[in-house]
């Protein structure tokens, strides 16, 4: 049959299980986690270190967004209603995230620095008298 696992496995396709459940979406794992990968000829192991749902994913979130995350973070780590497996997972996205908002606002920084400079500059050059 042509819709076999078997034959599906050989076409190039693996099948992804974590704890015996195959995983039918990237949602369904978390850095850290630990998968068995199956292939059409053997198996491997993995542990997930980052993970993505889709194109959207993919990219980075906005400065917004990631402090909007942060907060839904903190408050589920808060409320001590988490498993302390899961909380491992939300304090390690919550780091990455942190440091994502970290650099977005250092850059910031900066630009709003040379941008100051610049118009300091141009003040200056107003100011000073013609010869």
């Amino acid at each position: 049959d042509a819709l076999s696992p078997v034959r599906v496995l050989a076409r190039g396709y693996a099948m992804v299980t974590k704890e015996g459940r195959v995983l039918k979406s990237a949602g369904e794992a978390a850095p850290g986690d630990k998968v068995a990968i199956r292939l059409a000829e053997g198996e491997l192991s993995a542990e997930i270190l980052e993970k993505g749902e889709g194109p959207v994913a993919a990219k980075k979130l906005k400065f917004e967004e990631a402090m909007q995350r942060l907060q839904e973070i903190v408050g589920k780590l808060e409320s001590g209603e988490e498993s302390l497996e899961d909380s491992m997972k939300l304090f390690q996205e919550g780091a990455k995230l942190s440091a994502q908002c970290y650099q977005m606002l250092d850059k910031a920084e900066q630009q709003v620095a040379q941008l100051t400079k610049i118009a300091d500059s141009e003040e200056e050059e107003a100011d000073e008298p013609d010869l």
